[in-house]
């Protein structure tokens, strides 16, 4: 699985550095439709509910989780076969933003195992008002004097200190902190009209692996924390699976 995501990930980041399709223009034909879950190990994720743990033994709860996706690419044994860059907005706790369409291209045949994108915005993206300006992306906005551009993900709760309940606010932004993401798939694009992308966030694969996240030792509010921040997209890298 993590050779599977390296490979992914340096996909990723070939597309986005050149920022040029290799497929050619075509007419649209479909689309896949994406519906995004989110999980703790295995369990719907329910807002601010006490109930779950991380690695390092700590009980949490979300009541907020909110990130883009961005530079979607779907392979076929490791071959390119469709980009989309649009950026997604979502929202864990509306369901209208955890559903989406991706139109394809005419021509495109043959059975999709792989996809990749960022969770956040590349660099070209994230710049102060880029984006429409509507409630949901002004909400998202990074404060100038911190870099500017946008929050990549806003992820926010309580957990439990022995008998002490506090807050946490896991943030990450800036350029240079977008997190590639991919995971085996399997789609046909040959023959239906519409394909299904059903996508599954593993909200522990934040505090997991390669390194252990600890709100109580690490850090309750990770934004501008560059050791931080570096550390959560470490951990999630692996955060997203096909269903």
């Amino acid at each position: 699985m993590k050779r599977l995501q390296f490979v992914l990930i340096i996909m990723v980041f070939s597309f986005v550095a050149c920022r040029k399709d290799t497929t050619p223009p075509l007419a649209s034909s479909g689309e896949i439709r994406v519906a995004v879950g989110h999980l703790v190990e295995g369990t719907p994720l329910l807002p601010d509910s006490l109930r779950w743990q991380n690695q390092a033994g700590e009980t949490y709860g979300v009541e907020r989780l909110q990130y883009y996706l961005s530079n979607f690419r779907f392979y076929s044994n490791g071959k390119l076969v469709h980009t989309n860059n649009s950026i997604k907005y979502i929202d864990a706790f509306i369901d209208s933003t955890r559903a989406f369409t991706i139109p394809l291209a005419g021509a495109i045949t043959g059975r999709c195992d792989s996809v990749s994108f960022l969770l956040g915005l590349d660099t070209v993206t994230n710049v102060s008002f880029s984006l429409p300006p509507t409630l949901q992306n002004s909400d998202m906005g990074w404060p100038n004097n911190m870099g500017g551009g946008y929050h990549f993900i806003k992820m926010e709760g309580h957990w439990r200190d022995g008998s002490a309940l506090n807050g946490f606010a896991l943030h990450v932004g800036r350029n240079g902190y977008a997190i590639p993401m991919g995971c085996r798939c399997s789609m046909d694009l040959t023959n239906a009209t519409i394909r299904l992308l059903p996508l599954s966030m593993n909200v522990n694969e934040w505090f997991r692996t390669p390194a252990i996240y600890s709100l109580s030792t690490d850090g309750s509010n990770s934004m501008n924390n560059m050791t931080l921040m570096r550390k959560l997209c470490n951990n999630a890298t692996d955060a997203f699976s096909a269903m």
